[in-house]
């Protein structure tokens, strides 16, 4: 290829280099994060480079993300692993070839893509990326690379592509925590009355919580999966029961926790579900709170610390009885 060149379909613009590599580019006015970008190089055999960056005014990708087209169960990308940098501090790249290929099939013939990531400050990013005029855009590259019928196959970006050279880890295709967990679930979870929620994002007209993957330690993995909530009376609730999976990555396996929760009547006794769970990755702590009115002027809460490979229950709070009056819940046991 001798001239640089561009064009425009829809909500992708193209441009190609002097040296052949040709990106298509969107950044739908809708999106919170930066452009994203699909590129190749002019080399016979060579593969896809998919990369999303972020804004000047956004902190950098921090954790896991979430990725998705419409009607497909969302993807969660850990860094390293399955996204990383190659130079530019602030484009990331999917590298990670087992999820890769099939995500991109399902973008070039799907409308959009759904991006999700917390942000350093703990923000969460949501951008939404509209794929129309992305097929036509492939094909404009394979005219001018002279490569009409390539395949459509994804990959990790090479060095003389869209990236500085690798310098991140060597990748590897290795488990997917969540699938795991999943595929246990699937077998025990209806038994313990935890059905999995829609996963198109909305559940009875409102947003639903997605499943949370955390990292325990080198070896182990949390799995946090929502599960559908069918309240009394047709009423709406915001509290979201989680039933909590504990994967051993060495041994690829996984394992549904049970906790000690205090019941006003019973008292101690073990659950399989924790309403509005949340894990801190900073503290290593898990937490659940669940109000008994929207005032929460009732209700129950626990906080356990991960240590020594397992979870130990630091605080339980309980106060059964809706007064209306302010206050902390009562301490059970510290």
């Amino acid at each position: 290829m001798a001239e640089a060149s561009e064009a425009s379909f829809e909500d992708w613009t193209v441009a190609c280099r002097k040296d052949g590599y040709c990106v298509a580019e969107t950044q739908d006015a809708r999106a919170a994060a930066g452009p994203l970008r699909i590129g190749r190089i002019n080399s016979a055999g060579a593969k896809w480079e998919i990369s999303v960056s972020t804004r000047a005014d956004n902190p950098a990708l921090f954790g896991p993300v979430g990725i998705r087209v419409p009607g497909q169960r969302q993807l969660r990308l850990a860094p390293n692993r399955d996204y990383a940098t190659f130079g530019d501090p602030e484009q990331y790249f999917l590298i990670n070839s087992s999820g890769l290929q099939p995500l991109f099939r399902r973008m070039i013939e799907s409308r959009h893509l759904f991006v999700t990531f917390d942000a350093r400050d703990r923000r969460e990013i949501d951008a939404n990326y509209s794929l129309k005029g992305l097929k036509d855009a492939l094909l404009w590259i394979d005219e001018q690379q002279e490569n009409i019928g390539s395949d459509r196959t994804a990959g990790p970006p090479s060095a003389t592509g869209g990236a500085a050279p690798i310098t991140a880890p060597t990748v590897s295709d290795i488990l997917d925590p969540e699938q795991l967990a999943l595929d246990l679930h699937g077998k025990i979870g209806e038994a313990t009355g935890c059905t999995v929620r829609s996963r198109d994002g909305v559940v009875s007209g409102e947003a639903a919580p997605v499943n949370m993957v955390e990292k325990l330690d080198d070896r182990n993995s949390l799995v946090l999966i929502a599960c559908a909530l069918k309240p009394a009376g047709g009423k709406k609730t915001q509290n979201t029961p989680f039933q909590i999976y504990k994967v051993d990555r060495a041994k690829a396996t996984a394992q549904l926790l049970v906790w000690a929760v205090h019941e006003p009547l019973t008292g101690w006794t073990g659950s399989a579900t924790l309403v509005n769970a949340r894990f801190d990755l900073i503290q290593k702590t898990l937490s659940m709170i669940e109000p008994g009115s929207e005032a929460g002027d009732c209700g129950r809460s626990g906080v356990w610390l991960w240590q020594a490979g397992q979870f130990v229950l630091t605080e339980f709070r309980v106060k059964p009885i809706c007064d209306g009056l302010p206050g902390v819940w009562p301490l059970v046991t510290r």
